[in-house]
């Protein structure tokens, strides 16, 4: 969401859940976000400004909505690998400049910082971690304007014991 006032313009993320059981995901995300933020050093994760739930009624029909309103990283765009008969490419969603082929700089910084990250929030006395985090979905997304490239990290839907190098190895593999 793109707000403008003058001569600024702030955007913003919005996530939406309808429905009492995609607001129990929605708001354990949110919780989630927040805690790590509040625990982590770095800022890796967007802030979130607001998080609310209303009922609303359609055709006689009561439902939730659920609404967040969150940091919108400026300059960061999803990666996907795309698979051809021949081969992959790991491909930058730039909706500035168009989507193309990422460079074999940026995708080694991809995966060394998307793993320096879960790997940041590992503690080592509880065994908790980052769970369940996708490449495919979007969940973490880099910025090329600066040498070196920066990764960020759009969400983080739990937070829970799990076996960390086995699953982030697997899943980075």
């Amino acid at each position: 969401m793109e707000i403008s006032s003058d001569n600024n313009i702030v955007n913003f993320g919005i996530q939406i859940s309808v429905g009492r059981e995609s607001w129990i995901y929605l708001e354990r995300e949110i919780k989630t976000v927040s805690f790590l933020n509040k625990i982590s050093k770095k800022r890796y994760l967007p802030l979130i400004f607001l998080c609310n739930l209303r009922k609303v009624t359609h055709a006689k029909k009561e439902d939730l909505i659920g609404l967040s309103l969150i940091e919108w990283f400026e300059n960061y765009h999803e990666w996907h690998l795309s698979v051809t008969e021949n081969n992959r490419v790991l491909m930058i969603w730039d909706h500035n400049t168009g989507i193309r082929p990422a460079l074999p700089k940026e995708i080694s910084t991809i995966f060394k910082e998307s793993s320096k990250i879960l790997t940041s929030f590992y503690d080592i006395n509880t065994y908790k971690q980052i769970f369940k985090w996708h490449h495919g979905a979007g969940d973490f997304v880099i910025n090329t304007t600066k040498d070196p490239p920066r990764v960020k990290l759009t969400t983080a839907r739990d937070y829970k014991e799990t076996y960390h190098l086995m699953n982030t190895s697997v899943q980075m593999k």
